[in-house]
């Protein structure tokens, strides 16, 4: 009985394999040609790590807990930190500065010093037009941002620049 058994298991394991063969290329799709592939740098956790290290070292300079959020080119999080002492609700505003500077490609202190382009912002859901957001480019194109929140909007943007600055130097 138990021969019988593992008998119908090796069938019924071929079958679904055989199955399987059949529908290989079209079920998981085909190779395309390399042209057809567009090559985008991304920013490396670990230098993303790296940018938010240097960020609460400039915060802690300052004697001010805050938020630090490193997002890619879509706006997806590569790292976030919440320090000792900062608001919960903190996260949020550093993400949405980030998500403005790599929306708009430009730091959000200078995005909130063009009227035109404030009321413009201001009229977009989960952006936020306050200093403290910075893009992260590379060859000239954005591949992401940092944002800061928790100190005053000129100490937030000194910090986001402190990580950007990280991110320029030789690990």
């Amino acid at each position: 009985m138990f021969h019988q058994f593992r008998r119908r298991i090796a069938v019924f394991a071929l079958a679904i394999g055989s199955a399987f063969a059949v529908v290989e290329a079209p079920l998981f799709g085909q190779d395309v040609a390399s042209s057809a592939i567009v090559q985008r740098p991304q920013l490396s956790s670990q230098r993303a790590a790296s940018a938010v290290a240097a960020a609460e070292a400039a915060a802690r300079q300052l004697g001010v807990g805050v938020s630090i959020s490193v997002i890619d080119e879509s706006g997806n999080l590569v790292r976030e930190v919440r320090m000792d002492g900062a608001s919960a609700l903190l996260i949020e505003y550093a993400r949405r500065k980030a998500l403005t500077a790599v929306l708009f490609g430009a730091p959000t202190a200078k995005l909130a010093a063009d009227p035109a382009m404030a009321r413009m912002i201001g009229q977009v859901p989960n952006l936020l037009l306050v200093p403290g957001g910075v893009p992260i480019r590379f060859e000239g194109k954005v591949i992401g941002a940092v944002g800061v929140s928790g100190a005053a909007p000129e100490d937030d943007s000194r910090i986001a620049e402190a990580a950007l600055a990280a991110l320029n130097t030789k690990e």
